[in-house]
């Protein structure tokens, strides 16, 4: 369903992982469960940006707990790798878009 389904098939999955409070219930027992782990590294990998952000920030607050676990060690790991290849993206994108802003700035003149 993950790498095969639609949007709407992944934003249901990702509904359910958040569950219906801030709690994060569903979410925190998935990341300390061998496979709800796997899951959950799969779901960051392929979700849209939104869905991403939101997930990222449910799980920021649980990382210092997951490196206790032995399964939570895996999502402390691939959120921060995550997180820096973000980053990275969003500076690449930030330069490309100054770039093409100045050229059409500049091919106004």
């Amino acid at each position: 369903m993950l790498t095969f389904g639609g949007t709407e098939e992944r934003q249901l999955l990702v509904n359910e992982m958040l569950g219906s409070t801030d709690e994060n219930e569903p979410l925190q027992a998935m990341m300390k469960d061998p496979i709800g782990n796997y899951v959950v590294q799969k779901v960051l990998e392929t979700c849209n940006n939104q869905s991403w952000e939101l997930i990222l920030f449910r799980i920021k607050v649980h990382l210092n707990a997951l490196k206790r676990y032995t399964y939570g060690k895996h999502i402390v790991s691939v959120v921060e790798r995550l997180l820096t290849t973000g980053a990275d993206m969003m500076l690449f994108f930030l330069i490309t878009s100054l770039y093409f802003y100045r050229e059409i700035i500049n091919g106004c003149r």
